[in-house]
């Protein structure tokens, strides 16, 4: 593959399947037969769908599957009878906890460990430019501390983003902040802090996990990861 991932964020997927609390989706069995809301055709959101009826053992096509993209309205879609459940991101659904809604959140993750948000470049890149990458890579894990040492940080930050940025969500400063804040909370740590470390393992559990609902076949998960550029920092 011509490219590679150099650091790992969060060692998780960052996707949960929401549902109304009175008709809860707790689990892969409950999925059968049901109306599932995802983001889009082939994308993230739907894989998390597939891996979690295959990891529960329930027919891919026993869920009908819709379509609605990735807001805190889809949850309306759940509460007027339209969809059973649907696949979000955490910080959807720790949006609509905050607001109050009545909505019921599974994780998926214990069942097929995922590493998550990466950051990728190409194979060349690594061999030429490997101090650069790593500069960069601290100049990540650096805001990453400043962002998760206190909640002033996050807070001057997201207002720096409201004001400099043109990000529909930010407009709304204190739902972002707690998307924000939900994000953040997913990023891997070590003794030192924010870590950027390649858990290998996951990575393994991930590819098979592909390789298991027929996205793709990857013989040697080592082959799209590499830590040399983390061995430079």
């Amino acid at each position: 593959l011509p490219l590679v991932a150099i650091a790992t964020l969060t060692r998780a997927s960052g996707y949960v399947i929401i549902s109304l609390a009175s008709h809860p989706v707790r689990d892969a069995a409950d999925l059968r037969g049901k109306r599932a809301g995802i983001v889009a055709a082939g994308s993230a959101t739907e894989f998390y769908l597939d891996i979690a009826l295959q990891a529960g053992g329930v027919p891919r096509d026993s869920v009908e599957r819709h379509v609605v993209g990735s807001t805190i309205g889809v949850f309306t879609l759940i509460e007027q009878g339209r969809l059973d459940c649907a696949v979000a991101s955490v910080p959807v659904s720790e949006a609509l906890m905050a607001a109050g809604a009545p909505v019921y959140v599974w994780n998926n993750d214990a069942a097929a460990p995922l590493p998550g948000r990466c950051i990728v470049t190409t194979r060349a890149r690594v061999d030429a430019e490997a101090d650069m990458l790593a500069a960069c890579l601290r100049a990540i894990r650096a805001s990453l501390r400043d962002l998760t040492g206190s909640a002033a940080g996050l807070d001057a930050a997201v207002a720096r983003v409201a004001a400099a940025f043109g990000v529909p969500e930010a407009r709304n400063v204190s739902a972002f902040t707690i998307q924000a804040r939900s994000e953040l909370a997913l990023v891997a740590r070590d003794e030192y802090g924010p870590s950027l470390r390649n858990p290998l393992d996951d990575w393994r559990t991930g590819c098979a996990a592909l390789t298991r609902i027929g996205i793709d076949r990857i013989p040697d998960p080592a082959s799209i990861v590499t830590d040399t550029v983390l061995a430079r920092m």
